[in-house]
């Protein structure tokens, strides 16, 4: 960036390459401050940015330039020694500011594209009933993470349906969240929810990682019309017809938790 402080502020850069700019290139290239007083000879293009003065800050950070930042005067002035301080300190700020941004914005992306690789690209069909899934962020700004849900088809006409949670948005907790996610596909078909879920969370102690994780599983009997389900830290789920308000499963007397929905199922 460029400016002026009389009489004005500009933003615009030099309409020109940065090779036809050699003490740009060199500030850059070594990762220093250069000051430039009133009628020093510099590149035309410079020269217009500050022809009372120049100030060509690299934007560094660990070892790294970033970028620049050109601060120009129209009249003459002089930079005295506390002046050329703050300019070297407040470009080593903003070094490290337009660092972070990038890492920032780096692991957002990395996050977001391991996310939509291990969330299902499409639901299964199922004998007799239809799944949908919407995936909707209760948090501005934390749309990606460790959030997963899954359909999976079982023998017998029955589907789990899971929904989990890896502490975090991040990503650990992405890389955390399909593993889980991938654990619960393979153990699905092992027994029933406690023996499945039960199986999921000694692999989480096994891998020995600081975060905790939340689940929901699900297993539907579709012929039956019927379900019972297992949480683990996790909201329980509400089951919704056509002609009834929502409501929560029933508890049975061996403390497992299931639907009967064969009368009024949706």
């Amino acid at each position: 960036m460029a400016g002026a402080v009389a009489p004005g502020w500009r933003s615009e850069w030099p309409d020109a390459p940065v090779r036809t700019m050699p003490t740009l290139a060199a500030a850059l290239r070594e990762g220093r401050a250069a000051i430039w007083p009133a009628g020093t000879d510099l590149e035309p293009a410079l020269a217009e940015v500050g022809p009372g003065g120049l100030a060509v800050l690299p934007l560094s950070a660990g070892g790294r330039v970033s970028g620049a930042c050109l601060i120009g005067w129209d009249a003459p002035h002089v930079f005295g020694p506390d002046e050329r301080a703050l300019l070297t300190a407040s470009a080593g700020l903003a070094g490290q500011a337009l660092m972070r941004a990038h890492a920032f914005d780096a692991e957002h992306e990395l996050v977001g594209m391991l996310q939509r690789q291990l969330l299902p690209r499409r639901l299964p069909k199922l004998p007799g009933a239809v799944a949908v899934a919407r995936y909707l962020p209760t948090t501005a700004g934390l749309e990606v993470g460790g959030d997963w849900y899954d359909v999976i088809p079982l023998p017998d006409n029955h589907v789990a349906l899971v929904i989990g949670d890896v502490q975090g948005h991040n990503a650990g907790a992405a890389t955390l969240m399909g593993q889980m996610r991938t654990a619960l596909r393979a153990y699905a078909v092992e027994g029933t929810p406690d023996v499945v879920v039960s199986h999921a969370n000694r692999l989480l102690i096994d891998l020995e990682t600081d975060l905790f994780a939340t689940c929901c599983y699900v297993d539907v009997d579709l012929e039956e019309g019927s379900a019972w389900y297992v949480r683990a830290g996790h909201l329980p789920p509400s089951c919704v017809t056509r002609t009834a308000a929502p409501r929560s499963p029933t508890r049975r007397a061996d403390h497992r938790s299931a639907w009967s929905s064969r009368a009024s199922s949706p």
